[in-house]
């Protein structure tokens, strides 16, 4: 696996997420969030989505690099 092109810090994931979407996936979806090609600018958030089956979900990357959450499409 390439390395991450950015920290991710803390990882947090809403329980409705945890509840839908197997560990695996999970996984394969954070090291695709911290790999992928992209424009990456200090100060901004990173935003990715993903899929699993029928649910989409996205992770989130503050500006900070303090935490990435997951959720799923339409959780707040």
């Amino acid at each position: 696996m390439p390395p991450s092109l950015f920290r991710l810090g803390a990882i947090v994931a809403t329980p409705d997420f945890l509840a839908a979407v197997p560990r695996p996936a999970m996984v394969q979806a954070i090291k695709r969030h911290a790999t992928e090609s992209r424009p990456i600018r200090d100060g901004q958030p990173i935003l990715s989505d993903h899929t699993y089956g029928n649910l989409g979900f996205f992770l989130l990357t503050d500006a900070e690099r303090h935490h990435t959450s997951i959720r799923l499409a339409g959780e707040r």
